[in-house]
């Protein structure tokens, strides 16, 4: 029996930038064509999209198309398009349109988003189950990193996660160290989403300086990944300003 295949065709405003963002992450232009009409084709190994329209506009919210990629190679895939982006951008986009978002476990399966020029999204999701280490125990701060995290990195809601975290950081006195750390190093990134300098250099700042015990490793590996990542963007990000 011959296989089928199925490609999403998103909206595209403007198939020149669209293509060159593609291009950007590492697909190769299969079809561009402006007239009657606008279409487009790109494709990443076994990934295909294809694009129509018409008005050369700059998107300026999100479109609402959206599709699924299912990945064997979630990490590979994550590492080329964040390079191919900071190639072509000079940094990696975390929030805006176009954005892509970060690699996390949520509901047991790696995944990110990725928003291209056009607001339309694709949700990468790991094929195989990746379990995170669970807390030694669960409290109020622990709860509020799960929803937090489920609104960051699943919705891709930053604004709603920093709401849910807020909220539980104002009472951290009861708190494992491996939690709050888990906590700091999450608001950090939700910071980092949404452009909020302040909040994040705050935030790194407390997880930097928090001791944590030798048992509390395989729970926050991680976050300390996480960490090492953000402090490297945000010490790019301050030489850049301070260059002339």
């Amino acid at each position: 029996m011959t296989a089928q295949t199925v490609v999403p065709v998103f909206p595209c405003d403007d198939l020149k930038a669209t293509l060159a963002f593609y291009n950007a992450l590492g697909f190769a232009t299969l079809h561009e064509q402006h007239a009657p009409y606008a279409y487009g084709s790109v494709r990443f190994e076994q990934i295909q999209i294809d694009f129509y329209g018409s008005q050369a506009t700059a998107a300026a919210e999100e479109s609402g198309h959206m599709c699924l990629v299912l990945s064997g190679e979630i990490q590979r895939l994550y590492d080329t398009f964040v390079g191919g982006l900071k190639q072509h951008l000079g940094r990696r986009p975390r929030s805006g349109i176009p954005r892509i978002g970060t690699l996390n476990t949520v509901s047991k399966n790696l995944r990110f988003n990725l928003i291209d020029p056009n607001g339309n999204r694709l949700i990468v999701i790991a094929t195989e189950t990746h379990d995170k280490p669970k807390p030694k125990r669960h409290t109020p701060l622990s709860k509020a990193i799960s929803a937090a995290r489920l609104d960051a990195y699943s919705r891709d809601e930053p604004t709603i996660a920093a709401e849910h975290l807020d909220q539980a950081l104002t009472q951290l006195d009861a708190e494992p160290a491996a939690t709050r750390f888990r906590a700091f190093v999450l608001r950090a990134d939700i910071a980092a989403a949404l452009g909020d300098r302040a909040t994040l250099e705050h935030y790194l700042q407390a997880a930097q300086v928090l001791a944590l015990a030798p048992d509390d490793l395989a729970e926050t590996a991680e976050e300390r990944g996480r960490l090492s990542e953000l402090l490297s963007e945000a010490a790019r990000q301050r030489h850049d300003e301070a260059s002339p």
